[in-house]
């Protein structure tokens, strides 16, 4: 496992992260109602850490199985409310959720690599790209960061088990805060941007 450079403090404002297999057990089956969504409780604890130190959280995620009408935009949005309520209850806040529903072979603007998500987030959240991060668990997650031009961290506790070669991989979310906190991270608060 390759770690980032040791700084001696990291500015951050703005954390993106993918869902599946980053927030929540991912499945080969799609999550396809509340029920199915299964949060990892070490992210939770990370969410919330994050969360108490300032940093927006957003989640860029791609949701196929919406443009595969195997689930309806409904119950996509069911499975987020769930997601919100959750990482609520363990004292984190969710900023914004940016999701791209469409089939692979539409050919959107938005679906990862591409960096549409992302920039919807920045008009939103105004990412540093200095200084934030996206944290995923798929190589195309890590390449829409890199297209975009902000940090970008690969987590292990998703389906993809091997990180991008010469990339930073931690065993889970919670690992990459830990890592990042050890740094004495400095946050700039929303007053300050």
């Amino acid at each position: 496992m390759r770690l980032p450079e040791n700084t001696d403090r990291i500015r951050v404002k703005n954390i993106i992260l993918d869902r599946d297999g980053v927030i929540n057990y991912d499945s080969p089956d799609y999550i396809k109602n509340p029920e199915e969504w299964i949060p990892i409780e070490s992210s939770m604890h990370a969410i919330a850490k994050l969360s108490k130190q300032g940093i927006k959280i957003s989640i860029a995620t791609n949701q196929s199985a919406v443009g595969k009408k195997i689930i309806s935009i409904k119950s996509l949005r069911a499975i987020h409310a769930k997601l919100r309520h959750t990482v609520e209850s363990y004292g984190g806040q969710i900023s914004m959720i940016s999701f791209c529903p469409h089939h692979p072979e539409e050919n959107c603007p938005c679906r990862k690599p591409k960096t549409s998500l992302i920039q919807a987030i920045n008009e939103h959240n105004k990412i540093d790209k200095k200084h934030d991060w996206l944290i995923g668990d798929k190589h195309s997650d890590i390449q829409a960061a890199q297209n975009f031009g902000i940090k970008s961290a690969f987590v292990l506790s998703g389906k993809t088990k091997y990180p991008p070669a010469n990339h930073f991989a931690f065993q889970d979310l919670l690992s990459f805060v830990n890592w990042l906190q050890a740094r004495n991270w400095k946050v700039t608060k929303y007053q300050d941007w």
